[in-house]
């Protein structure tokens, strides 16, 4: 849709410079001197491939970090899947965006997409790292985008157990 042009009135067909161009499955297929020969090749690909749907993608019984997908909710709308979730640790049901789930904005849950430590985490744990200018431990935790500093330690497992009673505390 560049320089101000409309777009078709079907999904994927685009008037760009002074062509039609036609797309699939977000990419490029073919650009085109008029709107019904890109609507046409449009229908075909989706005859031949079938029509895209965000929502094919099933993710019931697929688990993200500490949470665990159970299946869709009534509260779906057409551009934001929401999603059953079982937190594993507490056993507590809830809804969420399928977008929390997926990266896109995990703020406030405390769990991450892989379950595995970042490298440049010092202790194994998330949430606790060594602070080399003091050689203390510290603990911390995320809550709604803000860092949540938990204190310093002595030792890196009085680090995990504060960061593990924060987690109960804010997270369950």
């Amino acid at each position: 849709m560049a320089k101000g042009k409309e777009a078709s009135v079907m999904r994927g067909v685009y008037f760009y410079g002074n062509k039609w161009r036609v797309h699939y499955r977000g990419k490029y297929v073919a650009t085109v001197s008029s709107e019904s020969k890109a609507i046409s090749l449009r229908k075909e690909l989706e005859e031949e491939y079938g029509r895209p749907n965000p929502y094919k993608i099933d993710y019931a019984g697929r688990t993200f970090g500490n949470l665990k997908v159970v299946g869709d909710t009534p509260l779906s709308r057409p551009k934001k899947r929401i999603l059953l979730v079982n937190n594993l640790n507490t056993n507590e049901y809830f809804s969420l965006p399928l977008t929390t789930l997926l990266g896109g904005d995990n703020k406030g849950i405390g769990y991450r997409k892989s379950g595995r430590n970042p490298n440049n985490n010092s202790s194994g744990t998330t949430g606790v790292s060594l602070y080399k200018r003091t050689g203390k431990w510290q603990a911390y935790i995320q809550l709604k985008g803000h860092r949540k500093h938990l204190g310093f330690f002595d030792t890196k497992e009085e680090a995990i157990a504060a960061r593990k009673a924060a987690e109960q505390k804010y997270l369950n």
